[in-house]
């Protein structure tokens, strides 16, 4: 239900780029990317939830959830 609220908070368009900044696992992100239609570029500093998220993106059948990076605080 929040996901839902966020999503109308956010007046997303179809075609439109987000960058989520400390995308954690990537449930929002993915959640955006599926009900929008947008693409999507995930960003945290989290080894194992970067794996978690690169594991999704290779078997995501959309296109549009194209990177998880994963980043230090000197990157």
């Amino acid at each position: 239900m929040q996901k839902l609220h966020i999503a109308a908070k956010l007046l997303l368009e179809k075609g439109q780029k987000v960058l989520d900044i400390g995308s954690g696992w990537g449930g929002l992100g993915r959640f955006l990317a599926e009900l929008e239609e947008i693409s999507l570029d995930g960003v945290t500093l989290s080894r194992e939830q970067h794996r978690y998220s690169c594991t999704y993106e290779c078997t995501a059948k959309q296109q549009n959830v194209s990177i998880f990076s994963l980043k230090t605080i000197e990157s």
